[in-house]
């Protein structure tokens, strides 16, 4: 999405709406350094395994993100994490579309973009199926 706002380090869930402010936390707690594709490691997890989607949705994106930039050198951020993040992105893909009103500037299906983005790299290592 050429010009999109990234809030939270995601470009489908620029303002979401999370279940708790235990999540929210967690989101600024991953982005705070600024290096949106670098955070720690427990805020990852937390959002990762939440069940929230908008949470899950951007621990996905972030995680797509930091492998990307991992083939570039260095370690990927969350590598020890794909079989993990794996079952989360099938999880959304096994649910809905996210409706619109969850991330207004993505729109309806913003769960399943981020599953899918992240799952590109992931294919080709444990398939997709």
């Amino acid at each position: 999405m050429a010009g999109s706002v990234r809030v939270y380090g995601s470009s489908c869930w620029t303002h979401p709406r999370f279940s708790g402010v235990r999540l929210r936390l967690a989101c600024e707690a991953l982005h705070a350094d600024g290096g949106p594709w670098s955070g720690p490691l427990g805020p990852f997890l937390t959002l990762l395994r939440s069940g929230d989607q908008a949470a899950v949705g951007i621990a996905l994106d972030t995680y797509q993100q930091a492998d990307a930039d991992s083939r570039f050198g260095g370690e990927p951020m969350y590598g020890e994490h794909r079989a993990e993040v794996l079952q989360a992105a099938r999880e959304l893909l096994r649910q809905p579309p996210s409706p619109a009103d969850m991330s207004p500037h993505m729109g309806a299906g913003a769960n399943h973009a981020s599953a899918l983005n992240a799952m590109m790299n992931l294919a080709g290592e444990q398939g997709a199926t």
